[in-house]
């Protein structure tokens, strides 16, 4: 199930086809710093109103997603050697809300500048909303900036990810 919203709708979906769409809604799905983000709870604590279950596979987008997006992800290929294993947050890192790097310009054509805040040794990692890797390598620990070039990549959406000793921070990247 994926769940869209965007200005004032939020569409369900169900293997991905979208089976209904609320129209009106009010608010905001942006956390304030330091706010709790529940899922499967509402936080007016009443009784029967959690999630009973599992959830897994847990993705949040700071932008909503298309029908093609969602279709996408619905249909793409599973196995167990997508995945090594549940990962707990203690193993991770915490994510940060605040970048610590910038990324022009973007969205782009697959050519695009890293802007670090400081030096340190980091990790670069570009995957597609399907977790795939199209580009994984340490940056050069002697500078701030650093170029990308994504060659044969498909228009889309992806995700970089910046991993240093201090941390995990994901960016959005959108490719055209």
């Amino acid at each position: 199930m994926v769940w869209t919203f965007a200005n004032g709708t939020v569409t369900t979906y169900v293997n991905g086809v979208a089976e209904a769409t609320t129209t009106g809604v009010m608010g905001s799905v942006n956390a304030n710093p330091g706010s709790e983000v529940w899922l499967g709870w509402r936080g007016d604590f009443k009784p029967g109103r959690a999630y009973q279950g599992s959830l897994d596979e847990v993705r949040i987008f700071t932008n909503a997603l298309s029908a093609a997006d969602v279709l996408a992800l619905a249909n793409a290929a599973q196995s167990s050697s997508d995945c090594s294993g549940a990962r707990g947050a203690e193993e991770r890192g915490l994510l940060s809300v605040i970048p610590a790097f910038q990324v022009y310009p973007n969205p782009n054509q697959g050519n695009f500048t890293v802007q670090l805040t400081e030096l340190g040794d980091y990790s670069l990692t570009v995957s597609n909303l399907l977790g795939q890797r199209v580009y994984d390598r340490p940056l050069a620990s002697g500078s701030t900036v650093h170029t990308v070039h994504l060659l044969g990549v498909k228009p889309g959406v992806y995700w970089i990810t910046l991993i240093s000793e201090k941390g995990t921070q994901l960016q959005q990247l959108v490719i055209e």
